[in-house]
């Protein structure tokens, strides 16, 4: 159990992050994995956080100040480099480690916890995730958008597309009519697209106020988020599929920067990006955006 020896955990995890033979002999080890080490100092800080509530033994808050501060080596990057290879079932199992270990500061959860939700978000997603996986959630106005599309399609671009094949096929052999086939196969692409337009309009769902609620980000919020770093303020909505606009700070609700959001409570920190382009933003104000 890792309460037996916590000094040999702590050690473990240093070790086997520092550039020396002893990293490469211990990381060469069966068993010794850098997932098992961790869930072992989460472990050992849940356990002895337990036993500090039943006792002021001052060795008891040494063995979590020690945990705590291995935890914290190279600023958590061996934790970053760890929760970046693993699949979602270890990163769901990681997750509630975390959350139920009694013993981590609450600085430290939300570090780790923002360390999982930039690499993992669904996971952090599934739980308050209101909408159904087959729906196109959409506004009125993202749904009349895409139904223009679909209606340039059918009554402008297939009538000028079997004209041209008309006028293509007027021209003699088919067979070796460049012309001819180009425009076959721009038809059966506007074909294919008005299809699958077709089938996602049939998908489709109006975002309602009661998805919009405010005690967490969902579909249909507005968020005022400040940047940790500049410390600059902006707002981003989260609305439907065919409401994305970037530039003015709208998203579609299953972007990726979107999804690293969903789920989040007002205080709570996001981190986005690959290494060496990460952000990290912190949630000022959540509100209805339709």
């Amino acid at each position: 159990h890792p309460t037996a020896s916590p000094d040999v955990l702590c050690w473990l995890w240093r070790a086997r992050h520092t550039d020396t033979k002893t990293a490469a002999t211990l990381i060469a080890l069966p068993g010794l994995d850098t997932g098992r080490v961790l869930f072992g100092l989460l472990e050992l800080m849940d356990a002895t956080g337990r036993m500090t509530a039943l006792s002021d033994d001052k060795r008891l808050r040494k063995v979590i100040d020690q945990a705590q501060e291995t935890l914290s080596l190279q600023d958590g990057e061996p934790i970053r480099r760890y929760i970046a290879k693993i699949d979602k079932p270890d990163a769901h199992a990681l997750k509630d480690r975390i959350e139920a270990s009694g013993g981590l500061r609450p600085s430290t959860r939300t570090s780790l916890l923002t360390f999982l939700r930039g690499a993992h978000p669904e996971i952090f997603v599934e739980g308050a995730r209101p909408w159904e996986e087959d729906v196109y959630y959409t506004t009125e106005s993202g749904l009349n958008r895409r139904q223009g599309e679909l209606d340039h399609l059918v009554q402008d671009a297939l009538p000028a597309v079997a004209k041209q094949i008309g006028e293509a096929a007027s021209h003699g052999d088919l067979s070796e009519n460049a012309e001819y086939t180009a425009a076959l196969e721009k038809r059966d692409q506007i074909t294919s697209t008005a299809t699958r337009i077709e089938s996602e309009l049939a998908k489709a769902k109006m975002i309602d106020p009661e998805m919009a609620r405010t005690d967490f980000v969902n579909i249909g919020t507005r968020v005022l988020v400040r940047d940790l770093v500049s410390e600059r303020e902006e707002n981003l909505t989260f609305l439907g599929v065919w409401d994305s606009a970037p530039e003015s700070g709208v998203l579609s609700y299953n972007a990726p920067l979107a999804l690293a959001f969903m789920g989040n409570r007002v205080g709570d920190q996001v981190e986005y990006g690959k290494e060496g382009e990460r952000r990290r933003w912190e949630i000022v104000a959540i509100e209805p955006a339709i």
